[in-house]
């Protein structure tokens, strides 16, 4: 077997702890709100949701915020938690308290 050649790429090291924050945040958003991993309604909430954090994530780019990968899982939970809320789940995840996720979420969805 060859050795894992992408992953001594500092580029790919950082986008697989960002993936693993992400789903991190999601895993435990859906434990709060006690939606099954399972729900139909999750592939849909998931487009919406990713399409938003890469929005947010590009516009914190232009702009040189460097998001970590702690606040990369914060910011797609706040998406998707975001997306959930306009079907009506609630979520504390919702009411972020890092202000610069919580406006480039807000821009993303007015």
């Amino acid at each position: 077997m060859a050795p894992d050649e992408w992953g001594k790429d500092p580029t790919v090291q950082l986008m697989r702890k960002v993936f693993s924050r992400m789903e991190l945040a999601e895993r435990e958003l859906l434990e709060e709100t006690g939606i099954s991993m399972w729900d139909p309604r999750l592939r849909r909430w998931r487009g919406i949701s990713r399409a938003a954090f890469e929005r947010a994530w590009a516009s914190a780019t232009r702009r040189e915020i460097d998001l970590g990968e702690d606040q990369a899982g914060a910011l797609y939970a706040h998406c998707l938690a975001r997306t959930m809320m306009r079907e009506g789940i609630e979520s504390a995840r919702y009411h972020q308290k890092d202000e610069t996720i919580k406006r480039l979420v807000e821009e993303e969805f007015f």
